[in-house]
């Protein structure tokens, strides 16, 4: 046989016919395993390539386990590999506005049990827009939850997709504005929401009623009447206790 590696650790011999193979690890006594295998403390174990056995030429057989098949690198391991398990929450995707580019984002959950939950889509496309005009005016709003809208056979604004309802801005509920259970700080940060949202209606020709848990108003429903409208009543006030109600113009 004749010497095919030049690694002091490992030599290999292949038969002058190409056929058989005899590699010879040495393990030496200092360092990396650290054990002498084979007969007489030689420290060399043979490993014949062609049929993956230890054998003992030259020096014995070795005393330990000895391993019979066939050797695999580890980039041969063929496995079934199952992906982790995902953890948690998913996170909820921001509210979009009722209109396109519009600044304040909308959602659309009915608190009521038992009731569906608004159809955006299903108001009228003037109302999402004029409403998202009225919303995007005040910068201190960022979202709004939409309770109802459109409510098919309704014999208000409502039933024909010309009328929303708030019931919360920025997460907090509307009715903290008159609810003397919340604090002070609370309160007053939902009136000041009120207020500017109350404003920016006002200033829209196209919003024909406002209400809201501290004050609203009626328009005529023509633009050009010459009638100022009203205020709204008390007992209308106190109805929409728990949010605003916008109505846009036909």
């Amino acid at each position: 046989m004749k010497q095919e590696s030049t690694d002091k650790r490992i030599r290999t011999w292949v038969s002058e016919d190409g056929k058989h193979a005899v590699a010879s690890m040495s393990l030496g006594s200092g360092g990396g395993i650290g054990h002498k295998l084979g007969k007489g403390g030689k420290g060399e174990q043979n490993f014949r390539l062609d049929n993956g056995e230890y054998a003992g030429e030259g020096g014995g057989s070795s005393t330990g386990p000895v391993y019979r098949g066939t050797v695999r690198l580890p980039n041969e391991v063929r496995r079934e590999v199952t992906p982790p398990v995902q953890k948690g929450k998913v996170a909820t995707p921001p509210p979009a506005p009722l209109s396109k580019g519009g600044r304040v984002g909308t959602t659309a959950k009915n608190d009521e049990s038992g009731k569906k939950n608004p159809d955006p889509e299903a108001l009228h496309a003037k109302t999402r827009e004029q409403v998202q005009n009225v919303l995007d005016k005040d910068s201190g709003t960022h979202d709004v939850n939409m309770n109802s809208g459109y409510r098919s056979g309704d014999t208000t604004a409502h039933g024909e997709g010309r009328a929303v309802d708030i019931n919360r801005i920025n997460d907090q509920k509307v009715s903290d504005a008159i609810d003397p259970n919340v604090p002070a700080e609370q309160r007053e940060t939902m009136r000041e929401r009120l207020k500017e949202i109350r404003t920016a209606a006002d200033a829209n020709k196209e919003v024909e009623a406002y209400i809201d848990p501290v004050d609203g108003y009626f328009r005529p429903a023509d633009p050009n009447s010459k009638s100022p409208g009203r205020k709204a009543k008390d007992q209308e006030i106190h109805d929409h206790r728990h949010h605003i109600h916008i109505t846009i113009r036909k």
